[in-house]
């Protein structure tokens, strides 16, 4: 399935004719085709993540869908572990988790799925965290 949008714009454009100008109304045709696509993630994407406790991360994913998925992140087949410290961020093209001040009990699996009429896509990413036992605030 292609979804087509169509706009019009007038514009005016001077010629010359016979020394004088004249002054011509200009109607451009411009049509957009966009075809419908299930989400599919793209770019060379690490599975696995380091970082040591008290640093903060973004980790980024491109995409391609059409028309934009719903987008879900999880911890360990939940729910994010710290709404304060976890964000999640979606723009057309892009999914992005913002890990502010890990600590060692945010290690784990994040999994990000996206999903529209077209199908489903999900990938994980395995985040390894190093430190010491006590927590960073």
């Amino acid at each position: 399935m292609s979804l087509i949008f169509a706009f019009s714009q007038y514009h005016r454009k001077l010629t010359r004719d016979n020394n004088s100008l004249v002054s011509h109304r200009c109607l451009l045709l411009h049509f957009i085709v966009l075809s419908a696509a299930p989400p599919k993630f793209g770019g060379d994407i690490s599975d696995t993540l380091t970082l040591n406790a008290g640093a903060s991360h973004v980790l980024e994913l491109p995409f391609s869908a059409n028309p934009m998925p719903k987008v879900t992140w999880t911890f360990n087949d939940s729910s994010l572990p710290d709404a304060k410290r976890f964000k999640s961020t979606t723009i057309i093209g892009m999914t992005s988790l913002t890990m502010a001040k890990v600590v060692l009990k945010d290690a784990g699996n994040y999994t990000v799925t996206l999903e529209n009429e077209n199908g489903q896509a999900t990938f994980t990413v395995k985040l390894i965290v190093l430190g010491t036992l006590h927590s960073i605030s």
